[in-house]
């Protein structure tokens, strides 16, 4: 990481802060909220798409690890937002997922360093989790004591974190 942002000295630290304080903008932010929507609205259809499969027979169900699918959400909302590019990984299986997955992302910390993506990272997965309520009901399979969490770089399940997901009956 070198003298990057976080293991900066203070007086470091506090320059490159003020740098990139202007990237925190409420009109960056809006900007941002449309690609986390149409990220996460990929994310909605490529569930629709798994619950269609199967049209015949009733409400049809499919279980899926959503740790893997917002993993693959937050890497394309970071690519789209960061760098301007589509990894598409909601979509598509992506080798990125794989070679990241244990060092995507480091702590947010607290106190005077506390990291300046945390309030990005909230409001990601509060536009995300909202859109994928609104569309489905989700049940945790298995029961809560059953997800072992995994500490290391990141925190993270050890076994994914399995749902099974329904389309929502009573829709808006």
């Amino acid at each position: 990481m070198g003298k990057g942002l976080i293991p900066a000295d203070l007086d470091t630290w506090k320059q490159r802060r003020r740098v990139i304080a202007p990237a925190f903008h409420n009109s960056y932010l809006e900007a941002m909220v449309k690609i986390f929507t149409a990220c996460s609205e990929r994310t909605i259809l490529k569930v629709n798409k798994l619950l269609e499969g199967d049209s015949y027979g009733g409400p049809k169900s499919a279980e899926l690890d959503l740790e893997a699918e917002f993993s693959s959400l937050a890497l394309d909302i970071i690519g789209l937002g960061v760098f301007n590019y589509d990894f598409g990984s909601v979509t598509k299986e992506s080798p990125v997922i794989k070679i990241i997955s244990d060092f995507a992302f480091l702590p947010f910390g607290g106190g005077p360093r506390k990291c300046v993506g945390d309030q990005f990272a909230l409001m990601e997965s509060t536009v995300a989790l909202t859109m994928l309520l609104q569309n489905f009901d989700v049940e945790l399979k298995g029961t809560p004591e059953s997800v072992e969490l995994v500490t290391g770089a990141t925190i993270h399940t050890k076994n994914g974190l399995w749902c099974k997901l329904k389309k929502r009956s009573n829709l808006h």
